[in-house]
């Protein structure tokens, strides 16, 4: 079933770029140093990757055992269900607006900040109080991890306007950061395992989600141009 959408995108795909190669293609600017830059040997890159990496390791954390967390705490196995289901809501509403409302703005750390700030404040809630009020943690980890999503990718591109050192860019980001995403769980998992209790493996998380926040003062515009000289 899920194929399906995917081969609907992928005829999109087909259509929007049939040709491109073609008549444009005399027209294409010649590659220039920049657009052949390594990302395996570029700091910045690597940084990008595990900032993505380890951001998104929240998303998969909580997927993982958000629902056995709730479980523990006697929630049924429909109603922790139903909290992952609104949380990815949440997720998929943030990763559309909160691109859109930095969209003006060349400086993202504000929005990123903002959305860590969502994601902590939603994990905080499950470590002190998480019978309070269960939709609204999980909603505002949704929310903060969303945008986050989105925007780290549109920060990965803000820092050329060369669209092959962009693509690389953004390429490298999302390989390096999903492997960094993917161990999370895991890790996760073990904490979980060592204390007996998910509150070791959120507070983990937490101190990650904190520490990501202040990488996110790195993203200046200032620093893009810096970036870009070293390229050269």
């Amino acid at each position: 079933v899920w194929a399906m959408p995917a081969c609907i995108a992928l005829a999109c795909w087909w259509r929007l770029t049939r040709g491109h190669a073609g008549p444009h293609a005399a027209h294409e600017p010649a590659a220039t140093s920049t657009a052949r830059f390594s990302p395996w040997v570029t700091p910045r890159a690597w940084t990008l990757g595990l900032y993505f990496g380890i951001v998104n390791g929240g998303y998969t954390s909580l997927v993982a055992w958000l629902p056995a967390f709730y479980q523990q705490h006697g929630a049924s196995v429909e109603a922790s269900g139903s909290l992952l289901a609104a949380m990815t809501l949440f997720q998929t509403i943030s990763a559309l607006l909160l691109p859109l409302a930095a969209a003006p703005f060349r400086d993202r750390r504000p929005w990123l900040a903002l959305g860590l700030a969502a994601q902590l404040a939603g994990v905080l809630g499950l470590i002190f109080w998480p019978d309070g009020a269960p939709l609204l943690w999980v909603g505002m980890a949704g929310a903060g991890l969303g945008g986050v999503f989105s925007l780290t990718l549109v920060t990965a591109m803000d820092h050329s306007a060369d669209h092959r050192v962009a693509g690389q860019l953004v390429a490298f980001t999302q390989g390096v950061g999903f492997i960094v995403a993917a161990l999370a769980p895991l890790v996760a998992g073990i904490v979980r395992g060592w204390s007996g209790g998910f509150v070791a493996a959120w507070i983990m998380l937490a101190g990650c989600i904190a520490a990501m926040i202040a990488l996110t003062l790195v993203f200046s515009p200032r620093s893009y141009t810096r970036w870009l000289r070293g390229l050269q």
